[in-house]
């Protein structure tokens, strides 16, 4: 084992040298990075203890089930405060209102007493009319006393004082239940309806002025700027929040249609699935014969295109340089039309479009063999993905155990946040006291009105440390696990480049092979690259979360100081994945540790930069191009089947329209481009590892008997190099006659 970049370190950028003994990847070879495959399965052991933590100390069902005011959970026994709420599965909200945001809905904090009920209201009611017809005529009316905090009768006479004190609802509205908390459906009911001065009553304390209209004529009254108990209930503020809530309030019923539909519709979403899948294979198997009539057609059509418009510019200019609109100075203006009525526009357009067909047509007369060996690079990676076309199923692997890590994360994450204590705060108009902590067994309201109210679970600062921690191990697990599925893959590809006689000196299984060999000796190499990768991304995270945090500051420089660390670090990021591919190459051929790999790789692809621009511009091009198609095709079969235009006899799905087409037509769309991108990153992975070699071949070896090619004729072709094998058996012959 050696150090990070190995004491046997070349200093120089030297071309690689040849080896009689290299002939592919090494097979005799030794363990890399030992120390950072220790400290991964440290740190893994710590995961385990955090996640042990977790699952002994939190309890989902405070996440799953809605808390009230007190910290009991509805629909649950609470064994500690004595109160079984087994069926009183709802929470109902007092003042709505003060839960503008869905967030704060699903996730606490709404500074209005909540209280567990067994059924949502489906009545309206407003206290007001209560207490004023107590003032007026010293009865009540029917009241909701099981909505209040407290047990109470059904008809009392301090209803004013209970409702003060928060211990009873100032009004309660139809609602429905949503996520176990109920919502109203003033919004959908009574939105839209007008506020009319209905009546005045002769009291020196109220006076009633609008209502809204509900359904069946009954109405809601709403008290206006009386200053008093209802003083933050008007017509805005309920509407602002239903306006929120909108999406909230239909999504048990959306929910259930596309439940309903998925039922309907899922052989077609899977048959779907299944040719995207099929056409995505079908377009990596062709690449090899229409690869360079993709790129040369579509080099073709952009001349074309630059040619059309340098024409059409040039005509605009000599169009409008007749006319005198240019008699006033050039200025800046928001309306384009300007623009185009200006000679310099049209002008600094032709020039524009000129100087771009002038280098493009350099370029292609300068890169042109360049364009043909990327061309040809693709070819190779078709064929060598058609000779193992077991790697390109082998993604799926990795994308189950990248699914198995993010379920983990998410259990941990759930688990650590039901942890911590009950958290309340101080519900009051004191803006000196309100949103404080306080202990609902010891509190003592200081104004009328003040309540001491359940807000979230938490109070321990560790289980926030614990979370990070979650988090960081969810990027660095996700990247080991693409880091292996990569080297694995470079594995088997460079032993089909580096076989003299392809295909009959490949092994038998080159994907195993490569497989066990990274087991076996390189995860502490591959422990590195990840954890580089997932420091970056933890970098990025932190940024999000301060600017989430300073999104209200005015503070114009350090937002923009923010959005350039951020654009920095996600340029970072792509250049070390960049450099990380190719070191897992060379860990792949030579097995060698991460930072002589990386050093290696990055100094061979300096020496022929030219070629690695032109090749990843023409394999992301053409990696693009082949997503796209093979999803959009799928695509657009899938509207036709779930719009009901395609109909097969006696199946359902042509019998039965769908509440919601769109929706398995969005499915099948994603999942379409998941697959191609899972067998297009497998076709990516082949082009860099055969260019890698072939670049190396290139310098190893010069084509003399003693040192042949390993890359094919059509590569030596475009290269100008040959072997020589051949030519001194001819003379031999020749002598021999």
């Amino acid at each position: 084992m050696t150090g990070c970049c190995g004491d046997e370190v070349e200093r120089k950028d030297e071309p690689k040298k040849f080896d009689p003994n290299f002939k592919g990847p090494i097979k005799d070879r030794g363990c890399t990075d030992v120390i950072c495959c220790v400290i991964y399965t440290a740190f893994l052991v710590g995961l385990g203890i955090v996640s042990y933590f977790a699952y002994s100390q939190g309890d989902p069902t405070r996440l799953l089930h809605p808390t009230d005011s007190q910290g009991n959970l509805c629909g649950n026994n609470n064994v500690e405060s004595g109160k079984d709420f087994t069926n009183k599965p709802y929470m109902m909200y007092y003042d709505i209102t003060k839960c503008i945001s869905p967030t704060t809905l699903l996730t606490g904090g709404c500074l209005t007493p909540q209280v567990c009920v067994d059924a949502c209201p489906k009545d309206y009611w407003i206290a007001l009319t209560d207490i004023l017809m107590q003032k007026v005529v010293a009865t009540s009316t029917v009241f909701y006393a099981q909505y209040c905090t407290e047990t109470l009768a059904a008809k009392i006479s301090n209803l004013e004082t209970l409702v003060a004190e928060g211990k009873c609802p100032a009004y309660i509205l139809n609602s429905e239940a949503v996520l176990g908390r109920c919502i109203p459906t003033l919004i959908k009911d009574i939105l839209t309806s007008g506020v009319s001065t209905v009546y005045e009553l002769n009291n020196a304390e109220m006076t009633v002025k609008t209502y809204l209209q509900a359904p069946g004529g009954f109405e809601i009254v709403i008290p206006a700027g009386t200053g008093g108990l209802f003083e933050n209930i008007d017509v805005n503020t309920i509407q602002q929040a239903g306006t929120a809530l909108t999406t909230l309030l239909d999504f048990e019923d959306i929910t259930a249609k596309i439940f309903k539909d998925f039922g309907s519709c899922w052989p077609w979403i899977v048959g779907l699935l299944t040719m995207g899948m099929i056409f995505a294979l079908f377009w990596v198997i062709i690449m090899r014969w229409i690869a360079g009539i993709v790129v040369w057609i579509q080099l073709i059509a952009l001349l074309l295109g630059l040619v059309f418009g340098l024409w059409y510019t040039w005509e605009q200019y000599i169009a409008v340089s007749a006319s005198t609109v240019n008699a006033t100075a050039f200025a800046f203006s928001t309306d384009f039309s300007y623009y185009t009525g200006r000679t310099e526009f049209w002008l600094a357009c032709a020039i524009t479009d000129g100087v771009i067909l002038i280098i493009l047509i350099i370029l292609l007369l300068f890169l042109c063999k360049r364009i043909r060996l990327g061309i040809q690079m693709i070819k190779e990676g078709s064929k060598a993905i058609s000779a193992m076309m077991l790697t390109l199923f082998y993604p799926l692997f990795g994308y189950l155990l990248i699914l198995i890590i993010f379920g983990g994360f998410g259990v941990i994450a759930v688990y650590l946040a039901s942890n911590g204590t009950p958290y309340y705060t101080i519900s009051s108009t004191d803006t000196n006291i309100a949103d404080t902590t306080c202990d609902p067994a010891t509190f003592s309201p200081a104004n009328t009105g003040d309540t001491c109210m359940f807000k979230n679970y938490g109070g321990d600062p560790n289980i926030f440390r614990l979370q990070i921690y979650n988090l960081f191990a969810l990027f660095w697990n996700m990247n080991f696990v693409m880091a292996f599925t990569q080297v694995s893959l470079a594995g088997a590809f460079a032993s089909w480049f580096w076989a003299f006689v392809k295909p009959d000196d490949v092994p038998l299984f080159p994907l195993l092979y490569a497989q066990g060999r990274a087991l076996r000796y390189h995860l502490g190499s591959l422990a590195f690259g990840s954890l580089i990768i997932a420091i970056v991304q933890m970098i990025r995270v932190i940024l999000e979360y301060i600017e989430f945090k300073v999104k209200d500051n005015d503070n114009i420089i350090a937002k923009f100081v923010l959005k350039c660390l951020k654009c920095c670090f996600w340029c970072l990021e792509k250049i070390i994945r960049f450099l990380t591919k190719n070191a897992y190459i060379m860990i792949a051929v030579h097995g060698k540790n991460f930072c002589r790999s990386a050093k290696d790789a990055f100094f061979l692809l300096l020496r022929n930069i030219v070629r690695v621009a032109v090749l990843n511009g023409i394999t992301g091009f053409l990696l693009l191009i082949g997503k796209l198609v093979v999803t959009a095709a799928i695509g657009v079969l899938s509207f036709f089947c779930f719009s009901g235009q395609i109909k097969i006899p006696y199946y359902k799905v042509g019998v039965v329209p769908l509440n919601y087409y769109y929706v398995p037509m969005i499915v099948v769309i994603i999942g379409t481009y998941v697959i191609a991108s899972m067998f297009f990153s497998v076709y990516d992975m082949a082009i860099d590892t055969l260019f890698l070699c072939f670049l190396e071949d290139m310098e190893r070896n010069d084509g003399s008997p003693e040192k042949p090619y390993f890359m094919s004729k059509s590569l030596m072709s475009l290269a100008g190099k040959k072997n020589k094998k051949e030519k001194k058996k001819k003379e031999k012959e020749q002598k021999t006659d």
